[in-house]
């Protein structure tokens, strides 16, 4: 796995203000929001791990049908960041990572290549940017392991986004899909 981007899509969340599990909800193209999302991120990159909360609910099981590889996150309930450093302890080879939310079902496959490449043209952090608000998914390089294994709070990169703000490579793109998150129903 040495020389990979590896993706990483966080599928942990409970969905409170979904009212349901949003992730198992199926979009005009039939497919559901959680295997559109998984589905763009995996044709990206080179390796693709989904974290989950349990191996054992409709999420995983939704993901494990298709093949995908899933992992359920150690203290996934006490938020992202935790489920996000679950991905990359399995993945600690990397090149560099592609952090994914698995209820952003329409972010465009180029828009994830273009974060791919200048990941591996050795941006620290390359994130995509929509008229001045950036997106996600969010490129990390190797060079941010500890940083990124070190994370443990519910707010997930937020606070190394901060940290290297100057350094991030913004993205600029036209992909509205870098920030529709599907959080409330009306979002579909």
């Amino acid at each position: 796995m040495n020389d990979q981007i590896t993706g990483i899509l966080l599928a942990a969340g409970r969905s409170t203000r979904f009212g349901s599990n949003k992730l198992i909800k199926k979009l005009q193209s039939g497919n559901s929001i959680g295997l559109e999302s998984a589905e763009t991120l995996s044709a990206s990159v080179d390796n693709l791990i989904i974290v989950v909360n349990s191996l054992k609910d409709e999420t995983s099981e939704m993901f494990l049908e298709k093949g995908f590889r899933v992992l359920a996150a150690e203290n996934a309930n006490l938020g992202m960041g935790n489920s996000l450093k679950s991905g990359i302890e399995i993945s600690i080879d990397s090149l560099g990572w592609i952090v994914g939310l698995a209820d952003m079902p329409f972010i465009k496959l180029n828009t994830i290549y273009m974060i791919k490449e200048k990941v591996l043209e050795g941006a620290k952090i390359c994130a995509p940017f929509l008229n001045g608000v950036r997106g996600h998914p969010v490129g990390f390089n190797r060079s941010l392991k500890n940083e990124l294994l070190n994370l443990d709070d519910s707010n997930g990169a937020a606070r190394l986004l901060s940290n290297h703000y100057s350094e991030i490579v913004a993205l600029s793109t036209t992909d509205e899909g870098v920030v529709h998150d599907i959080d409330v129903p009306e979002d579909l």
